[in-house]
């Protein structure tokens, strides 16, 4: 079944390839070709300096017709980002932001780098409310983009001063801490620069005072930080974050008690890989961890105690025995393995920051894809797109006759009843 499938999905290949061959192959001669659309195009398509097979004239004028108004609607508002009215401004960032998170667009922004860093840092400074958060999110959409190009020495000193400002609302402060920790992770180039801001977000998560929200946000900085952390460090950490981390696993709030007990599998993991002994911590964590994991407290929705299980039957199975949850994300003809702490970190903080458009930038951000060293960009030809495509279209009517076959039966068996 699965091979007609396949075979199917092949000969529908072939003839689209043949429609968008019409214009160049070669007519038949007076005797008359009564062979398939394949071999009328052999020798005219297909030849020894296209890998692909695919030689045809393909007609992009409606795809670069496409970008061209892409891009004329982006630098228009672009240009409105300095509008007097704040209603403008966020509805242009709005934009902005949404084409940034599902396209790839770091050649259009070579020459204008400038222009939005101003924007940026202005915003963050005197903005207020959603203006501000929206700032701080392009300031890490900007990094997606631009990677070690983004000028962070413009955004670090906005970004800190807003996020210990006690004047200013949490939510926002908030958004701005995990703008600088996600910004520094994706375009420090000093690993010193890492360090400090670890500790700086140190003195946060350690200081229970504070809003819940903040102390989560320095946490899940702190462990994107880790992630891309000097091997030296991890000794220091040992000693002197263990104990720190373990005492937030008795937190009200489950987002701390998830993100704490992450930091620490995601520190046991890097302790193993370089050699640090662990072993005399283990076995406390792993008591901690597996109170967590069986919490049943009832102040607590059903929601948060069924997700705050989950997360902590893997963390304590980490640090038992050293293995981790792996996930395979499949991005056209790759296939992207998170089998480490430091990888679903890290996938996790993209995912937030660009959702859907992840798989975009997976497939032709080099930015994001060294990030995970994905290698360079792979080509994709004509065929493969059309292939991609009708599989895609095949699955979905098959998944539909399946759908409508088992409604069907759920209908009989009401009438039954009737």
């Amino acid at each position: 079944m699965a091979m007609s499938w396949h075979i199917r999905v092949l000969n529908n290949a072939a003839i689209f390839l043949g429609h968008q061959a019409s214009a160049i192959v070669t007519q038949p001669d007076d005797e008359g070709d009564t062979g398939s659309v394949i071999s009328s195009m052999d020798g005219s398509i297909f030849s020894d300096q296209d890998p692909s097979g695919f030689t045809g004239a393909v007609d992009d004028s409606s795809d670069d017709q496409e970008v061209i108004r892409m891009e004329d609607i982006l630098l228009e508002n672009i240009d409105m980002l300095t509008d007097k009215s704040s209603k403008t401004r966020l509805s242009a960032l709005t934009y902005v932001d949404k084409t940034f998170c599902q396209k790839v667009v770091s050649d259009f922004l070579t020459g204008r780098v400038l222009e939005l860093m101003e924007v940026i840092t202005k915003g963050i400074k005197r903005a207020s409310g959603a203006e501000r958060c929206q700032n701080a999110r392009m300031a890490m959409l900007l990094s997606v983009q631009l990677g070690t190009e983004f000028d962070l020495a413009s955004a670090k000193p906005v970004l800190t001063t807003a996020m210990n400002d006690a004047s200013i609302p949490v939510m926002e402060r908030a958004m701005c801490l995990n703008a600088l920790g996600f910004c520094v992770f994706m375009s420090a180039i000093d690993s010193l620069e890492v360090v400090k801001l670890m500790e700086v977000f140190e003195g946060f998560y350690s200081n229970r005072r504070l809003n819940p929200s903040l102390i989560q946000a320095a946490l899940n900085s702190w462990s994107l930080l880790l992630t891309v952390a000097p091997q030296m460090l991890i000794r220091q950490l040992v000693d002197r974050q263990f104990s720190v981390l373990q005492t937030l696993l008795g937190s009200d709030s489950t987002g701390i008690n998830i993100s704490s007990g992450q930091a620490i599998s995601l520190l046991f993991e890097l302790a193993r890989d370089c050699d640090v002994d662990v072993d005399g911590e283990s076995s406390e964590v792993a008591d901690a961890l597996h109170d967590m994991a069986a919490d049943s407290n009832r102040y607590k929705g059903r929601k948060d105690r069924s997700q705050q299980r989950s997360c902590f039957r893997d963390f304590v199975e980490t640090i038992e025995d050293g293995s981790v949850p792996e996930k395979h994300i499949k991005i056209g003809s790759e296939t992207l393995k998170l089998d480490t702490w430091s990888r679903i970190i890290q996938y996790g903080a993209l995912r937030e920051i660009l959702g859907n458009g992840l798989h975009a930038h997976l497939q032709s951000n080099e930015v994001v894809r060294e990030v995970f060293s994905m290698g360079p960009i792979p080509v994709v030809t004509v065929a493969d797109r059309y292939l991609e495509k009708m599989e895609k279209k095949y699955f979905n009517a098959r998944y539909s006759k399946m759908r409508t076959k088992a409604r069907s039966k759920q209908r009989d068996k009401r009438s039954d009843f009737v």
